[in-house]
């Protein structure tokens, strides 16, 4: 296939892509009262790591698939999509096990890994594809033995299937992700002479364009496990496409164009190791959910997540889309690529602590959302009159982020104006916030008993409500 790509080549399947995605979304959508007869019961909402409110609609996977089908179906009147089917097709095993989980029927993490991982020995069988170089000397010797480089690259390409399922834990993150780094590997494919990979990741980043009308920020669909461990395979061998076929394209350039998936999943599992606790355990502690939670206590509150879950997207649109620019744009300088990864590979480290580090110094600024946080702040007292009398609620100094052995509990040490004692509250983003049933005559008093239930109960004892009573 030729490299010159006329426009209509380019805009007719990209348009397609995008209004198909849109049009399944919408009858997906429209269709949710029936497909919740269809579907069993997955209790989504009482997941430890669930950041959103109301009924989950998962079946986005099937507007994103359905929408680059269509698009490849329209190019395949002018091009050569035998590539681009062929790629579809060892997806299946992955799409299936991750339906099958959507719809209900429980497949363990373990086995959606394995059903990644039967995907990608099919691109190797199917395609005669795997990473064969990573441009560092030593690494470079192991991989001419193609066995090793054959079942590295299947255990990584079924690894970054489940990071994209990590990170999609709010309105828009994981689409939004993938639409990016589409884009990132359509530019450097286009840049490096493969207008096959350049086109198949035009449609899945059109494709995910469509189904974010339906994701953010509202919430109406989600992607579910087909979605995310779907997209995860078609980004992951689109990139080892590259590098395998493109000489010229750097190694570390294409890891920066999927670097928000794998960063995260990398810190997830080191940060997991070192406090001792089980590797594959969820929890809320992924930087887009210390972002939500650092909305949550600065300005929002604990109850707008219907506002902090499409903002937290929001904040980090522009983090996630700068190491997919510079991963284009030092496409075939492999030197200057792993500078840069290293780079933001501290920048992502430094971030963790940093949005902590803000939540703590800067908890519940008064401006510019005074009015969000005086609904949140201020209750009606019970024996008013019309119009009603309002207690106004001080936040002590002493209230903010505590930081511990990997967990983060909100301490909130207030009082209201009319009353002479003070109250304590916890709140570690996981379960509902809790008030101790002792009230304290002073907030430092509030304070060190909050110390001692650290010092003689664990942090995880704590967060769950330690001599405290729902709020």
């Amino acid at each position: 296939m030729s490299l010159e790509l006329g426009l209509q080549t380019l805009t007719d399947p990209a348009v397609t892509a995008i209004l198909t995605s849109l049009l399944i979304g919408w009858v997906l959508v429209a269709a949710e009262p029936a497909l919740s007869r269809l579907t069993r019961d997955r209790n989504d909402l009482d997941a430890v790591q669930a950041s959103h409110t109301g009924e989950v609609l998962r079946l986005g996977g099937v507007a994103i698939f359905g929408g680059v089908l269509a698009g490849a179906l329209v190019l395949s009147g002018t091009t050569d999509i035998s590539f681009t089917m062929l790629l579809l097709l060892t997806a299946l095993p992955v799409l299936m096990a991750g339906l099958a989980e959507d719809l209900g029927y429980p497949v363990s993490p373990r086995g959606r890994l394995m059903a990644a991982a039967i995907s990608a020995a099919a691109c190797v069988l199917i395609l005669g594809l795997w990473v064969p170089r990573a441009d560092l000397p030593g690494i470079d010797l192991l991989m001419t033995f193609m066995p090793l480089a054959i079942v590295l690259t299947v255990l990584g390409a079924a690894g970054f299937c489940h990071a994209v399922n990590l990170i999609d834990g709010m309105n828009g993150l994981a689409a939004f992700t993938a639409l990016v780094a589409a884009a990132g590997l359509s530019a450097i494919a286009y840049q490096a002479g493969e207008p096959e990979i350049s086109l198949f990741a035009m449609l899945l980043g059109a494709a995910c364009l469509g189904f974010l009308a339906w994701n953010w920020p509202l919430g109406r669909l989600f992607l579910g496990d087909a979605g995310s461990y779907g997209i995860g395979h078609l980004l992951a061998w689109l990139a080892i496409a590259l590098v395998m076929l493109a000489p010229a394209v750097a190694f570390a350039a294409v890891v920066l164009v999927l670097f928000w998936p794998l960063a995260d999943t990398l810190h997830t599992i080191l940060r997991r190791f070192l406090a001792r606790q089980r590797i594959a355990e969820p929890d809320k502690m992924h930087l887009h959910q210390k972002i939500r939670r650092c909305l949550e206590v600065v300005w929002f509150g604990s109850n707008r997540r219907e506002l902090t879950n499409p903002l937290a997207t929001l904040v980090m649109a522009p983090i996630i889309a700068l190491p997919v620019a510079t991963g284009v744009i030092l496409w075939n300088q492999a030197v200057a690529a792993y500078v840069a990864l290293a780079f933001f590979a501290l920048a992502f480290g430094g971030l963790h602590l940093m949005i902590m580090r803000l939540a703590t110094l800067y908890r519940r600024a008064r401006w510019p959302f005074s009015a969000l946080n005086r609904r949140q702040d201020a209750v009606a007292s019970p024996d008013s009159l019309n119009p009603p009398l309002i207690a106004v609620r001080v936040d002590s100094d002493y209230s903010g982020m505590f930081i511990q052995d990997g967990l983060a509990v909100d301490v909130r040490i207030f009082r209201y104006a009319k009353d002479t004692h003070w109250t304590l509250e916890t709140y570690d983003g996981v379960n509902p916030p809790v008030q101790w049933s002792q009230q304290f005559d002073t907030e430092r008093a509030a304070w060190d008993a909050f110390m001692r239930a650290v010092r003689e109960d664990t942090m995880d004892t704590l967060a769950r409500g330690y001599q405290v009573r729902p709020r």
